[in-house]
Parts: structure tokens; C-alpha cells; sequence
């Protein structure tokens, strides 16, 4: 299972723990990414072979300086 996956999970647990009470899905899905992330912290995350998450960060940041930097 991955992690969007198990934070839908508990999420939904959330929802039906509260007697399917609609209009706190936000809160919801919050709660539930705290609950997964804290049961998965200190645990190593692999990072996928094809993609490199510093050069992945440096290129939006480079887009972003892109979009200050252009004439209004």
C-alpha cells in the first residue's frame, strides 16, 4: 500500500468514527497524514532511481524565479 493510499485509509476511518458526518474531509486528511507520517518517521524512504529530488527542487525553483523575474 502507499502512503496516499493508507492516509485515505485512516482518513476514512476518521469520517466513519465520527458517524459519517460530512464537511470535515480537510480536517480529515490532515489528521490522517499525521497519523501515517508519525507511524512511519525514522524509517528510510527509498528514493526512486530515475528521478533525483534535488534536481527536481532546483528546476521549480528556477521556474519560480522565471515567473518573478518576468515583466507585468
Amino acid at each position: 500500500m502507499n502512503l496516499h493510499e493508507e492516509i485515505s485509509k485512516v482518513a476514512y476511518n476518521l469520517f466513519e468514527a465520527r458517524y459519517c458526518v460530512h464537511g470535515y474531509d480537510l480536517a480529515d486528511w490532515i489528521a490522517a497524514e499525521r497519523i501515517v507520517f508519525s507511524q512511519h518517521a525514522g524509517q528510510e524512504i527509498e528514493e526512486p532511481e530515475d528521478i533525483d529530488i534535488a534536481e527536481e527542487i532546483a528546476a521549480i525553483e528556477q521556474e519560480e524565479l522565471e515567473l518573478l523575474t518576468k515583466a507585468r
